[in-house]
């Protein structure tokens, strides 16, 4: 009984460590909550594209508005989502602190009739 106690614990520690990432020191976490202009939170799909090298950072966002990723700091990001036509510069200076709270809020286009 003692053998697969420890078993399960092993696992259970592995299980938790694979899912926290691993931020090194050029690297911050960001919090986000991504909301409309009236406030409203937005679950979709935001793209941060690195501006040089041109690398893309995607996350969801879950019904809440909010979503939680790493970027590369000392880096300047290109900010987009598919329902706006808005875009956002934003910029991560070398010394960043993590975690990194950002809220968001984009004009959602009108569907066309």
């Amino acid at each position: 009984m003692k053998k697969y106690m420890i078993v399960f614990l092993l696992l259970s520690s592995l299980s938790a460590w694979a899912q926290t990432p691993q931020i090194t020191d050029e690297q911050v976490e960001i919090h986000l909550l991504l909301t409309d202009k009236k406030s409203k939170p937005l679950q979709t799909t935001i793209r941060f594209i690195q501006q040089a090298p041109g690398k893309t950072v995607v996350a969801k966002t879950d019904a809440r508005g909010r979503a939680a990723f790493i970027l590369n700091t000392s880096s300047h990001y290109t900010v987009k989502i598919a329902e706006s036509d808005d875009e956002y510069t934003y910029e991560i200076p070398e010394f960043a602190a993590t975690p990194t709270s950002l809220t968001m809020s984009f004009t959602i286009r009108e569907p066309d009739n």
